[in-house]
């Protein structure tokens, strides 16, 4: 069951069972109808609702970083923190990875569409060295 089957789920539930009308008693009343009538579904209601709602707004922040900045969250909380740790000021719109929005998007979700788009394939397990420390740095109990 997806996270918004649940959410709906509640809304079916609480149209068959309880007879809440809005527009007779306001919010206030369907609120107190509601934890009246089933309070366990009230609270997995607002359980989904919210995680849906939380989901949702990080979904919409990694894809906004992304096609802006061409920059994961981490990526640039990295360059966030060297920004105040250096004497030089910087942007992060002039980074090497940002390409602009239309071929950041393109690169990310790996766009062709009948050969408009030439999205950047980089293999990073090629580009970037594995360097494994060696076996007496971990510390085994």
């Amino acid at each position: 069951m997806k996270k918004g089957d649940s959410v709906w789920s509640c809304v079916i539930d609480w149209s068959s069972h309880c007879k809440i009308n809005y527009q007779d008693e306001g919010m206030w009343g369907v609120l107190t109808g509601l934890v009246g009538c089933s309070p366990w579904v009230l609270y997995i209601f607002t359980m989904a609702f919210f995680h849906t709602a939380w989901s949702s707004l990080f979904l919409v922040t990694q894809l906004y970083q992304i096609a802006v900045y061409g920059l994961t969250s981490a990526e640039r909380m990295n360059l966030l923190r060297r920004k105040r740790k250096s004497k030089q000021s910087f942007s992060l719109r002039q980074n090497p990875y940002n390409l602009g929005c239309a071929r950041n998007l393109t690169s990310f979700f790996q766009l062709r569409c009948c050969g408009l788009f030439n999205p950047t394939m980089v293999d990073w397990t090629q580009t970037a060295g594995l360097e494994l420390p060696a076996a007496s740095a971990f510390h085994t109990v």
